[in-house]
């Protein structure tokens, strides 16, 4: 990183992370609770939303350790990015936060559909995509990565969501789960 920026910088990923993951495990759980009908309505339409539906925390536990886990990934990928701001630990970086900046269309789209908030939106619009698209900035316009290479992280990154946050889930409840 240039003397105006600096390495630290990149720590700009990781915080906004924090903010993000935080309006979703104060809102998530109270949030669904309240609209468990319309969701359920929606499931029973359609067997994606079904398995969608099926992986969201209900209780705040295991929501807090499934946070944990996704945090400890984006922690990783923020140090390999600080410690190797050239090689392999940049392209692990931009690849964590392109797919940190495109999830935010899920939550956009779940308000689509949903026609309203869902825990996530705020922080995303507000704090997640203008923080990604002023490291994106930094990171393009000194050279770190390529245009090219911020395309093709950042799908790479939305592919490598949607797995991670499945295991990140099933750990929570394994971990985590309610006593009954």
């Amino acid at each position: 990183m240039t003397a105006a920026t600096g390495p630290l910088v990149l720590w700009v990923l990781f915080g906004s992370w924090v903010v993000h993951d935080a309006e979703e495990l104060v809102v998530g759980p109270g949030w669904l609770a309240r609209h468990e009908a319309r969701l359920e309505s929606l499931a029973a339409e359609s067997p994606a939303a079904r398995r969608f539906l099926d992986v969201l925390e209900r209780d705040r536990g295991p929501l807090a350790v499934a946070i944990g886990v996704i945090g400890v990934f984006v922690l990783v990928a923020t140090v390999l990015g600080y410690l190797d701001p050239r090689g392999w630990g940049m392209l692990v970086y931009v690849t964590i936060l392109g797919g940190f900046a495109l999830h935010v269309g899920v939550h956009v789209a779940q308000a689509v559909v949903l026609r309203g908030y869902v825990p996530g939106l705020v922080t995303g619009v507000v704090v997640v995509v203008p923080a990604c698209a002023y490291l994106y900035v930094v990171l393009l316009g000194e050279g770190y990565v390529s245009p090219a290479t911020a395309v093709v992280t950042a799908v790479v990154g939305l592919a490598v969501v949607v797995p991670t946050a499945v295991v990140a889930h099933a750990v929570g409840r394994r971990v985590a789960a309610p006593a009954r």
